[in-house]
């Protein structure tokens, strides 16, 4: 066995571990024997769920999530979708999971169905909208600074009037005039 990745505690006196090695083995904690060692994954374990009726759903770097009945050892279902390492699990109700995984989607699946029913994509690029509208604003704000505050600005954050370095000095230096009045 190689190192752990996670693990979780099952039913009765069971906890199941995924390891390094691509397995997922379930232990009887009070005496600490392994009862079962389940294989399918093609990379490490990363994650996974309990579920219903003797059930976990596990996550792998090989972007799979599979279904096992963990008291046979055997997979009822893998599930393919996701492009990347599943990072996390949960277990929904009515016969769902989500996962969500490093391609930055997450996807409810209809275990029933073996599919997925939506995928929630990752707001990234709207991140990046938002950010360059601020680097704009913010260029448009220092524009529309007076001259002297500009110089002022310009010292603070060494003549390089940029993205992130205008905005904060932007806001240090509207902090300090405010403190000033007070």
């Amino acid at each position: 066995m190689q190192a752990v990745r996670c693990f979780a505690r099952l039913e009765g006196m069971q906890i199941a571990s995924g390891s390094n090695d691509n397995t997922i083995r379930v232990w009887d904690y009070a005496t600490g024997g392994c009862l079962q060692t389940l294989t399918g994954h093609t990379d490490p374990v990363t994650c996974f769920s309990r579920l219903e009726g003797g059930q976990i759903a596990s996550g792998s770097d090989d972007n799979t999530i599979r279904v096992w009945d963990y008291s046979t050892g055997r997979c009822l279902q893998t599930l393919t979708g996701h492009t990347n390492t599943v990072t996390c699990i949960s277990r929904l109700e009515g016969g769902q999971i989500a996962s969500g995984s490093l391609d930055r989607t997450m996807r409810v699946w209809d275990l029933i169905a073996a599919k997925h029913d939506y995928v929630l994509q990752e707001i990234a690029e709207d991140l990046a909208t938002r950010n360059r509208q601020l680097v704009e604003f913010s260029i448009k704000r220092y524009a529309r600074m007076p001259v002297g505050i500009r110089k002022k600005i310009d010292v603070e954050i060494g003549l390089r009037p940029t993205s992130e370095d205008l905005e904060e000095a932007i806001r240090l230096y509207l902090i300090r005039t405010s403190e000033g009045k007070k």
